[in-house]
């Protein structure tokens, strides 16, 4: 039988497929109440929601689980393609579905304790294989400049009203500290620049190193939310 979410409340069924029952996304803090007592008898795995730091919803059993930063920089047109970039399409899937395995450890999924890494490492692999089979508007795969099969990471983006959302990056843990996340940010210029006049992405605040790049490309923090998840206990 199927539940319908109360107000304020939306169904994740991408995210129920990993976490063996349903999901939902709270939306609006103030039905915050209501979401756990109707998830309760119905077997809600997660409830998750992110929301501004004033927000405290510790006292109705939601543990704080990152702090999630938005960065925004400008995109230049005139820049050019960096060597060692391509378009990606959906045969690059287990390259990159492996690098996100092994590079994705600061997302909200990775930092609950609650959630098995297993589930957290599909969920990724996923949503990655998703991107490159049409959901991203643009895919650039970084390579070996020296061989095209030798992938070395990947951008994956949205473009909406004018703004290029960075949806994923990674670079392999072998290849990082190398300047593989700087030519994929000259690459998201050189790819979008022309229709999109800001870049955006958000990432944890423990994740030093992807701060660190965004900083270096001259991109500055605009935002900084709380993400907080339910999940049923006995």
């Amino acid at each position: 039988m199927a539940f319908r979410p109360p107000n304020g409340v939306s169904d994740q069924p991408f995210d129920a497929q990993f976490m063996k029952g349903p999901v939902w996304r709270l939306e609006d803090p103030g039905q915050a109440v209501e979401a756990v007592a109707t998830a309760r008898p119905i077997g809600i795995q997660l409830i998750h929601g992110r929301f501004d730091p004033v927000v405290d919803l510790s006292g109705l059993g939601f543990r704080r689980i990152e702090t999630l930063v938005t960065y925004e920089g400008p995109l230049d047109p005139a820049v050019g393609m960096p060597s060692g970039i391509r378009p990606g399409d959906p045969a690059d899937a287990n390259a990159c579905r492996e690098i996100a395995g092994a590079a994705f450890t600061h997302d909200r999924w990775h930092a609950d304790p609650e959630i098995p890494d297993r589930a957290a490492v599909a969920f990724k692999g996923a949503w990655v294989e998703n991107d490159l089979r049409g959901r991203a508007d643009t895919v650039l795969i970084a390579t070996d400049p020296d061989d095209a099969r030798m992938v070395q990471g990947f951008l994956l983006v949205l473009e909406r009203r004018g703004v290029a959302i960075i949806d994923l990056i990674a670079v392999a843990p072998r290849m990082q500290g190398r300047g593989v996340g700087r030519r994929l940010m000259t690459a998201l210029s050189a790819a979008c620049g022309g229709r999109c006049a800001i870049g955006r992405a958000g990432t944890q605040e423990t994740n030093l190193d992807a701060i660190r790049l965004y900083e270096r490309c001259g991109w500055r923090l605009v935002d900084r939310k709380i993400t907080w998840h339910w999940t049923p206990r006995e």
